[in-house]
């Protein structure tokens, strides 16, 4: 819930459905849909190419600051609307993995690096921090302060580097690494 409005990820549909309020009965249609043309369409990207205002598997939302985040999971990137929920269609103003609003290959084509994602999943933070969780690399990466463009985050957890992607517990067992 941001600011009274309920805000859900609807991974599978490619979308994210926001209520203006929480709804007090069943089958209360959402105020908006974003990532589809309407409430009734489903298909990846629109059934069209990647672009800033589309979806395939939005896993995970977050407002960080006055930025709402989408992590488009599918589109290996984060979209960013820095003036908070956007209007249907409105394109993000800011596209985090990817080094254009068309690209949507894992790791920008490459290995893991700062700057790049495999399955980017769940975004938490505030005014100071924001953290990813990059499922497909097991690893979550940080921002200080949260990006305003695309930009190499500024720490790593869960691996040794930014470039390491080890899956564990296929490795040796420490503190500092994840399996997710």
């Amino acid at each position: 819930i941001h600011d009274g409005r309920l805000v859900v990820a609807d991974a599978w549909h490619h979308r994210i459905l926001v209520w203006d309020t929480v709804p007090q009965a069943d089958d209360v249609a959402p105020d908006l849909v974003l990532g589809q043309p309407d409430a009734s369409s489903v298909q990846e990207n629109r059934g069209g190419e990647c672009s800033a205002s589309t979806f395939y598997w939005p896993f995970g939302i977050a407002l960080v600051g006055s930025t709402f985040w989408v992590a488009d999971t599918g589109n290996r990137r984060l979209l960013g609307w820095s003036n908070g929920i956007p209007d249907p269609d409105q394109p993000a103003d800011i596209v985090l993995g990817q080094p254009d609003p068309s690209a949507r290959e894992e790791n920008r084509g490459g290995a893991a690096g700062p700057a790049s994602f495999r399955w980017p999943h769940d975004i938490t933070g505030n005014e100071d921090l924001m953290l990813v969780a990059d499922a497909g690399d097991h690893r979550i990466l940080g921002w200080s302060p949260p990006p305003t463009a695309d930009r190499d985050a500024d720490l790593v957890l869960g691996q040794a580097d930014f470039t390491t992607a080890d899956e564990w517990p296929y490795g040796p067992h420490t503190n500092d690494r994840f399996r997710f």
